[in-house]
C-alpha cells in the first residue's frame, strides 16, 4: 500500500482533550478505510500564516499512514466536512519513513459512526441548498452614472482648483 502524510489543523478554541479526540477521529477514519497509522506528531498550537475565516491560530498535527489509493477520495471528502479540522494537506510519500511503528488507534464506536454519517448528510443538504442561497445573496452592481455622480466632474473641479491656486500665488 502507498504511504501518505497528512497534516491537518484543528480549531484553536478546543481544549487538549477535544484536540486529542479530533486526532483520534482522523485516525479512526484512516483505519475504517483499511489503512494503518504509522506515526503521529502533534506540533501544538501555532499562529497561521494568514487568517482562515475567523481562525488565526490552530493545532497542527502530522500523521503518516498507509492506505489503498482508492480510499483517498473518501478520506478527503470526510475531512472537508469535519467540524473540528478546518484545513488539511494530504501528500503521497515516495516511500514510508524508516523505523515506522504502528500507532494504536481506538476502535470506532457506534456513536462515532453515527456522527460521520450525520456530517455526511448535513454536507449533502448544504450542497443541495447552497445554489439557491448563493443566487439570493448576489446583488447586482450599480452601473456607472447610476448614483448621479461621475468621476469626470470631480477631475474637472480638481484641475480648476489647481489652476486657481496657481494664479493666486503668481
Amino acid at each position: 500500500m502507498p504511504a501518505y502524510e497528512l497534516m491537518f489543523i484543528v480549531k484553536s478554541d478546543l481544549d487538549d482533550e477535544q484536540v486529542n479526540t479530533a486526532t483520534d477521529r482522523v485516525h479512526q477514519l484512516i483505519v475504517a478505510n483499511g489503512g494503518s497509522v504509522t506515526r503521529t506528531s502533534s506540533w501544538g498550537k501555532r499562529r497561521l500564516a494568514y487568517a482562515v475565516g475567523p481562525h488565526r491560530e490552530g493545532y497542527y498535527v502530522v500523521s503518516n499512514f498507509t492506505i489503498d489509493a482508492s480510499k483517498i477520495v473518501e478520506m478527503e471528502r470526510v475531512l472537508k466536512i469535519s467540524d473540528t479540522v478546518f484545513r488539511h494537506l494530504l501528500v503521497r510519500r515516495d516511500r514510508p519513513l524508516p523505523a515506522d511503528t504502528e500507532v494504536v488507534v481506538p476502535e470506532m464506536s457506534a456513536e462515532d459512526v453515527a456522527y460521520f454519517e450525520q456530517q455526511e448528510r448535513l454536507a449533502v443538504e448544504a450542497e443541495e441548498s447552497e445554489p439557491d442561497a448563493a443566487a439570493a445573496t448576489v446583488a447586482p452592481e450599480p452601473e456607472a452614472g447610476e448614483d448621479g455622480e461621475d468621476g469626470e466632474d470631480e477631475e474637472e473641479e480638481e484641475v480648476e482648483t489647481a489652476g486657481d491656486a496657481g494664479e493666486e500665488v503668481s
